[in-house]
């Protein structure tokens, strides 16, 4: 209910239906469905729109920023009875997590909705002011597919509002393994949990280097100094 009645944030919500043999959890099934959906985005990303619907579940009191692009919103609505439904399908990551039924759309399955919307290359449809988006990376894929194309460029047409700020390369590589923690590390880690929270940790407490820094520049007034165009995040 916090998240529902926050009187600040509005929360949204990205989650992909199912469209064809890709709502199917059997591992031969999806898997040859997914290298399909692959094989075909190689060629264009709008054929993802063959294999999944992108829909945008909006708090009620949330302003509508998102138009079409690539992909046409289906905007939808959550509550109580649906929101865990919701949440847990825009993680459901195929082959690791079964799609997920949302109460009131229940002719299909959903999963993550970074499947069309990896980093959120977006049509932010604003008048007016700034979207602030904090990244993770340095680089922009548009969809998780294209994590399989590095020679295309990220969709960043309706991005002309957005600053980014995101850690430099320079410091991802000076953490521990190189690298940002992601589930990889279960597998690297494994049955080492020791050692894994304890590398974790230390990426967690070296964060605080760009929170200083950001502070820094802000204050100082050389932030207009550090601004990039979003070209120098292709990949």
């Amino acid at each position: 209910t916090e998240i529902l009645s926050h009187p600040r944030y509005r929360i949204n919500i990205f989650a992909d239906a199912c469209r064809g043999t890709v709502k199917y959890d059997q591992p031969f099934i999806l898997g040859s469905s997914l290298l399909a959906a692959t094989l075909l985005n190689t060629v264009s990303r709008k054929t993802m729109q063959w294999f999944f619907k992108r829909y945008l579940f909006q708090h009620q009191q949330s302003p509508q920023i998102i138009g079409n692009d690539r992909f046409r919103n289906t905007s939808a609505t959550f509550d109580a009875s649906n929101l865990k439904s919701v949440i847990l399908a825009s993680g459901a990551i195929p082959l690791v997590v079964e799609g997920v039924k949302i109460p009131g759309h229940d002719k299909t399955y959903f999963r993550d909705g970074g499947l069309l919307d990896y980093h959120l290359t977006l049509n932010y449809n604003l008048e007016s002011g700034l979207v602030l988006m904090p990244h993770f990376s340095p680089k922009l894929v548009t969809t998780w597919l294209d994590k399989y194309t590095p020679w295309r460029a990220p969709d960043t047409s309706g991005m002309e509002n957005v600053v980014i700020i995101t850690p430099s390369e320079e410091f991802i590589a000076s953490l521990p393994y190189g690298k940002i923690p992601d589930r990889s590390d279960f597998k690297r880690f494994e049955q080492d949990d020791i050692s894994r929270n304890q590398y974790w940790r230390e990426c967690t407490e070296r964060s605080a280097e760009l929170a200083s820094a950001l502070a820094m520049v802000i204050e100082s007034g050389e932030i207009v100094d550090k601004l990039e165009p979003l070209e120098a995040l292709h990949p």
